[in-house]
């Protein structure tokens, strides 16, 4: 959790109320908080006009690290319904009944720098540790506007310099653009090769009255590219920027932080501004557990995409707290292109990243299991001359992060290092089998019904995958190997028989995917139409 507040004392800790979510949607209040103290049994109560309210108590165990130091998380959140003809106040009280402080988390639209937040109907100020809501005028907020900017300045530091005329910016262009509807659609910053480069291309023609965007920096190689498909925004370019102030949804697929806010550094100074909803899109299909990064309290998505049975219940039995209007089962977008292509006889190797890589020395990696495993594999004297023999060609895709150091592999004539601007469906389509260890992307190759095989040579992966609910063993889409030896006599042969999928796998893939129609773009764009704007 990042707090506003830094060095922050136990005693002070424990009297302050921090707020995740802070939001108006359809005339209802929702707010998602938490505080940390040295009692295991702390209870919160919310009163809003003097009166106190219900809260529904949310268990994050992904924060249980704090009780390391006997210091307890302990969430809650609750909705409550406002009118535009009353007025509010709302206050936190801990268990001796004592007015809590109140301070906002990094990734709140709110924080105690502006020291407001608005939406189209209502201003909401924070004065004296008390939350007051009212209906939102001309007068009122640009007398909060003042306030906030003047206190900016008091600070005289180097987020002074651009925040200012930025807020300054936003006054001057609200009355053009505040009922403007402005779509932002990302993948990574310099690729475009995911489910919102696919979802954009489907989209960019429907809806003329929505202003769709698609963000990637200026000097990726597939700017020009995305240029010829639709409207596009250079990564952190002065208009990106501005426009995020007034975006009302960011369809990505990786929704990180620094990835969507594009000031996202200097978050807090533009906060209690801004009116957008995060689409998270995937990057493929979840089998573990990854509610440590996009739980609620964290990222708050309005969409949070699924496309198998099992992986939309995943999100259910595990604690990411996000409800059914939320978790969507759809369909990955990027399914609706994959498509059987001429058979260019392709083994594709692609091996995901192992987190303990990071930082490395070029003799540390050269150490590590990983890379003598698959280096080992690369250079496979069988595997090369069974390849060699029948015409097939070896292709080395791993995770990006491994490109960092792919020259320290020991690459020989017959194996291909694919460049990385290659796109993952051209390789999907036109390759015969994939070798991979825990990557995702073995349910896109599978989803063509294509022959895996799970290389899966000890337990280095950073994620728990023996209690995820994808058991490899026995809903895998392909063999799990152990050993060298045994993956290439495999691998042979599948070669020997053209490399067909074996029957028991094409059941399983039958069974695991819910759509095969190609209607998954249509599906997830027509749900994020149907998103309630924040007011």
């Amino acid at each position: 959790m990042d707090d506003s507040s830094e060095n922050i004392n136990i005693k002070e800790l424990s009297n302050t109320i921090f707020i995740d979510i802070y939001e108006i949607i359809n005339n209802e209040l929702y707010i998602l908080g938490n505080i940390k103290t040295e009692n295991i049994n702390e209870n919160v109560k919310v009163k809003i006009n003097n009166d106190e309210i219900k809260v529904n108590k949310l268990y994050f165990p992904q924060k249980d690290y704090l009780n390391k130091d006997n210091i307890f998380y302990h969430s809650f959140e609750f909705k409550f319904p406002i009118s535009e003809n009353k007025t509010y106040t709302i206050e936190f009280e801990g268990e001796t009944s004592k007015k809590l402080n109140i301070d906002f988390t990094k990734h709140c639209n709110f924080s105690k720098i502006g020291g407001y937040s608005k939406t189209k109907k209502f201003i909401s100020v924070l004065e004296n540790n008390t939350i007051k809501i009212q209906r939102k005028t001309t007068a009122n907020w640009i007398k909060q506007e003042a306030k906030a900017i003047l206190n900016i300045l008091k600070k005289a530091n180097k987020q002074t310099v651009v925040v200012v005329p930025f807020r300054i910016a936003y006054l001057l262009g609200y009355p053009f653009l505040k009922n403007k509807k402005i779509w932002f659609y990302m993948d990574r910053p310099k690729i475009a090769d995911d489910n919102g480069m696919h979802l954009f291309k489907y989209s960019v023609e429907r809806d003329p009255e929505i202003k769709k965007y698609f963000i990637i920096s200026k000097d990726s190689p597939d700017y020009l590219e995305m240029k010829k498909i639709g409207e596009v925004l250079p990564f952190q370019s002065l208009k990106h920027r501005y426009l995020s102030l007034f975006v009302e949804n960011i369809v990505t697929s990786h929704p990180e932080n620094p990835v969507i806010y594009p000031f996202w550094n200097s978050f807090p100074y533009y906060a209690g501004l801004l009116k957008s909803h995060t689409q998270f899109l995937q990057h493929g299909i979840i089998k573990d557990d990854i509610s440590y990064w996009v739980n609620k309290s964290e990222m708050n998505l309005s969409l949070f995409l699924t496309s198998a049975t099992k992986e939309y219940e995943s999100l259910f039995e595990n604690y990411y707290n996000y409800d059914e209007n939320v978790v969507k089962l759809l369909g990955m977008p990027r399914f609706d292109n994959l498509k059987n292509e001429k058979n260019k006889k392709q083994i594709l190797i692609m091996p995901s990243w192992r987190k303990y890589l990071k930082d490395k020395s070029g003799d540390e990696i050269i150490q590590s299991n990983f890379y003598k495993i698959f280096n080992s594999l690369l250079n496979n004297e069988k595997l090369i001359k069974i390849a060699k023999e029948n015409n097939y060609e070896i292709i080395f895709r791993p995770h990006p992060h491994i490109y960092e150091f792919i020259d320290l592999f020991d690459i020989n004539d017959h194996v291909k290092i694919e460049p990385q601007e290659t796109k993952y469906q051209t390789l999907f389509n036109n390759s015969s089998l994939l070798i991979t260890d825990y990557s995702s992307v073995a349910f896109d190759f599978s989803y063509l019904k294509k022959p895996v095989i799970y290389y899966q040579y000890s337990n280095d992966y950073h994620y728990d995958a023996e209690n995820g609910y994808f058991n490899y063993e026995n809903m895998g889409f392909g063999e799990v190997c152990r050993e060298e030896e045994d993956l290439v006599q495999l691998l042979i042969d599948y070669i020997e028989n053209d490399c067909k999928m074996k029957d028991k796998y094409t059941e399983r893939v039958d069974d695991f995917f819910l759509y095969t129609d190609k209607n998954n773009c249509k599906r997830v764009y027509e749900a994020i139409k149907n998103i309630p704007v924040i007011d």
